[in-house]
C-alpha cells in the first residue's frame, strides 16, 4: 500500500478553488444504532486530524467530507492507500467489519477521500441531494430501503402497509468506469423495529405501532445468514385522529 505521505500530497492537491457548497443526506448505521440521519451542508474544505496526529486540509465534497460534517466523534487513519476511518462515535470496526460508504445505494472498490476524488467524482460527483450511507460493513452486505405503501389507519395503534426491499444486484462502481443504475427487488425476509407486528415477508411488510412513532427494517437474527442486511432508513408514522 502507499503510504500516507502519497495520501497528503494527493488531498492537498485536490482541494478545489472556488467549489460550491452542497446539501447532501447522509445516513450512519453502526452495528446496533444509527448514529446520524440528515442533511448536511458540504463547503469548500474541511479540516481533519489523522490518528497519526499529522493535520489536513481536505476537499470536503467527497464521502468522508460528508461523514465529517455530521459532527459525529471519528477516529481516522492516514496509514492506508487512502484516508479510512476506523471508529464512528466511538464505534470501532476493522478487519472482519468495516467502515465502508456508499453513494446513491453504490459501493466502490476505493477510498473516501483522494481515491472518490480521482475515481468516484469524474463519473458521479456529489451534487445537492445526494445520499450518502456510512455503515458497518461485512462480506455481503446488501442495505435495506422500506417505503410506506399506504396512509396510516387510526386512531388507537396506528397501521400502515410497508415494503422492504434490497438491492436486485448489488454493484460495484470501479474507477475509471461508468456510475452503474441500481435496481430494487422484495426482501426474502426482515425484521420490522419499531412495530409490533414485526416481520416482512417478500417484502411485504404491516408496521404497527401504538400512536405514532419511526419504523424501519433489519436484519433478522438468522444463524449462517449468506448475505448480510444494512439498516433501512426509518420512517414516521403517525396516524391521524378520529
Amino acid at each position: 500500500m502507499l503510504r500516507a505521505v502519497l495520501v497528503l500530497v494527493l488531498v492537498l492537491a485536490s482541494v478545489p478553488a472556488g467549489a460550491q457548497d452542497l446539501r447532501v443526506h447522509v445516513r450512519v448505521e453502526g452495528r446496533q444504532q444509527t448514529w446520524f440521519d440528515g442533511w448536511v451542508p458540504l463547503r469548500d474544505a474541511f479540516p481533519l486530524v489523522a490518528t497519526s496526529g499529522r493535520a489536513y486540509t481536505l476537499d470536503a465534497h467527497t464521502p468522508l467530507g460528508a461523514l465529517a460534517a455530521t459532527g459525529l466523534a471519528l477516529r481516522v487513519s492516514d496509514e492506508f492507500d487512502d484516508l479510512e476511518p476506523l471508529a464512528v462515535q466511538g464505534e470501532y470496526a476493522w478487519d472482519t467489519a468495516w467502515w465502508d460508504y456508499r453513494v446513491d445505494w453504490v459501493q466502490t472498490n476505493y477510498g473516501p477521500q483522494s481515491q472518490w476524488l480521482a475515481g468516484g467524482a469524474p463519473a458521479h460527483a456529489l451534487a445537492d441531494g445526494s445520499e450518502l450511507l456510512w455503515y458497518v460493513a461485512r462480506h455481503f452486505e446488501t442495505p435495506l430501503h422500506v417505503t410506506a405503501l399506504s396512509p396510516g389507519i387510526g386512531p388507537g395503534p396506528c397501521a400502515q402497509a410497508v415494503e422492504v426491499q434490497t438491492l436486485a444486484l448489488d454493484v460495484n462502481h470501479e474507477a475509471g468506469q461508468p456510475w452503474p443504475p441500481v435496481a430494487w427487488t422484495p426482501a426474502a425476509l426482515a425484521a420490522l423495529r419499531g412495530s409490533t407486528s414485526p416481520w416482512a415477508v417478500a417484502g411485504a411488510g404491516l408496521a404497527v405501532v401504538e400512536g405514532s412513532g419511526d419504523v424501519w427494517a433489519e436484519e433478522p437474527a438468522l444463524p449462517l445468514a449468506a448475505t448480510h442486511l444494512t439498516r433501512s432508513e426509518r420512517i414516521a408514522m403517525a396516524c391521524p385522529a378520529r
